[in-house]
């Protein structure tokens, strides 16, 4: 229908992918200028109006938007990238370098493919609480009756498809194992914790629920919320020194920096009701 899998703020999260992926760094400025002369064929408009300016502590060009998008889509991407090198050099005519049309639509599948995953999920996990029927009809209600149809088709290459798959994915784990206090439960919840708070920095607060539910059990289970914590620690990590190495400062993601006046105000009825 666009002629494009990305436009808009997929372009960047795109971008994030090819630049690790293909040039093995944090460096945008290819990736900016090929995508700001691009023009969509839907709108008419360049797919990035206006590169970015450097960092003025570290020189480098911004990414705004965190790596759990690159990190859940790379593996596809590599292997769309193996088969590509492979026809380039059997001759076909094809140029293996990240950006033409069969890298955007196998990662938009991919993309895609997480998203249908977690609306298994969410069925899965209604058909213990409920009756499959019932799981059935709220899982297809929760997919045509918010915005995720159109993040799964119009705009998969968002952060909105991974954000519904990673959550949907932690709270299953959760809740089936939240009577289970083997510590690699808590590892692998911890690191599915993690992913999911760098692909959507809010998606964070979700980590409070394994935390408040066993409030009851302390201390005896301060070994598990260590590992656990721990373990979402060392995924988040990834994401802070992106930071610092993009922005000179870890808690800098360059659309805000963590810090007072975003706890004192937090536009709570701006949020909501504007």
């Amino acid at each position: 229908m666009t002629g494009s899998a990305i436009g808009g703020d997929a372009v960047y999260y795109y971008s994030i992918l090819r630049s690790i992926a293909i040039d093995h760094d944090l460096d945008f400025k290819n990736e900016y200028e090929y995508f700001h002369n691009q023009t969509s064929g839907f709108t008419g408009n360049r797919k990035i109006p206006q590169i970015p300016e450097e960092n003025p502590v570290t020189s480098k060009l911004p990414a705004k938007y965190p790596i759990g998008n690159a990190i859940f889509l790379l593996p596809f991407f590599l292997v769309t990238h193996f088969f590509m090198l492979l026809l380039q050099s059997l001759g076909f005519g094809i140029t293996a370098d990240g950006y033409n049309l069969v890298y955007q639509d196998v990662s938009a599948l991919s993309s895609l493919i997480y998203a249908f995953a977690g609306l298994l999920l969410i069925y899965i996990l209604g058909k213990e609480l409920f009756d499959a029927k019932l799981s059935f009809l709220a899982t297809v209600s929760i997919w045509l009756a918010t915005p995720l149809v159109y993040y799964m088709t119009m705009e998969p290459l968002n952060s909105q498809p991974l954000s519904f798959f990673s959550v949907s994915l932690f709270i299953y784990l959760w809740y089936t194992r939240r009577n289970r206090y083997k510590l690699y439960n808590w590892a692998m919840l911890g690191i599915v914790g993690g992913l999911m708070s760098i692909v959507r920095y809010q998606d964070s607060l979700f980590m409070l629920i394994p935390l408040f539910y066993n409030l009851r059990k302390l201390p005896s289970i301060l070994p598990n919320l260590f590992l656990f914590f721990v373990s979402a620690g060392s995924i988040i990590t990834i994401q802070l020194g992106v930071n610092n190495f993009l922005f000179g400062s870890s808690f800098n993601t360059g659309v805000y920096s963590v810090g007072l006046p975003y706890l004192t105000s937090p536009k709570i009825f701006y949020s909501l009701l504007s």
